[in-house]
C-alpha cells in the first residue's frame, strides 16, 4: 500500500510539473498588483504570477490553521476529560480486583478445613 501511494504522489505531482512547464510563460509573466484598502493603497511593481499563487496558497494554509484551531482545542479538552474518566474507571477495577480476590481467598481458608478426604485418600478407600 505504501508503494501504491508514492506511485500516486509521483504521478500527481508529474501532471503538476507537466502543468507548470506547459504554462511556464504564464506563470513567469509580471502583473501589477494594487491592493486598495480602503484607507491606504499600496501598489506592487511586477510580481510574477508564481509568487501570487504562493502567496495565496500560504494565506489558505494560515486561515484553515486558525479556523481549526478552536476544534483542536475543544478535542484535546475532550481528550483529556475522557483520558480522566478511563483512569478512574481502572482504579475502580483495580480496586474491585483486589476485593475479589480477599473474598476468593477467605472463602478458600472456610472451605479447606470441611475437606477431609483428598484423592489420594479417596483411592486408598477403594
Amino acid at each position: 500500500m505504501k508503494k501504491v501511494k508514492i506511485a500516486l504522489w509521483v504521478i500527481v505531482l508529474g501532471f503538476i510539473a507537466l502543468i507548470v512547464y506547459q504554462n511556464l510563460s504564464y506563470f513567469t509573466a509580471k502583473q501589477n498588483f494594487n491592493l486598495n484598502l480602503m484607507f491606504a493603497e499600496y501598489k506592487f511593481p511586477g510580481i510574477e504570477n508564481y509568487i501570487l499563487f504562493i502567496i495565496c496558497l500560504l494565506v489558505g494554509f494560515i486561515l484553515a490553521f486558525f479556523f481549526g484551531l478552536s476544534e483542536r482545542m475543544k478535542a484535546k479538552k475532550n481528550i483529556k476529560n475522557l483520558q480522566i474518566t478511563v483512569d478512574s474507571y481502572l482504579e475502580k477495577i483495580s480496586t474491585l480486583k483486589s476485593e475479589l480476590e480477599t473474598i476468593k481467598s477467605s472463602s478458600v481458608k472456610k472451605a479447606s478445613p470441611d475437606i477431609k478426604h483428598g484423592p489420594a485418600d479417596v483411592s486408598d478407600k477403594e
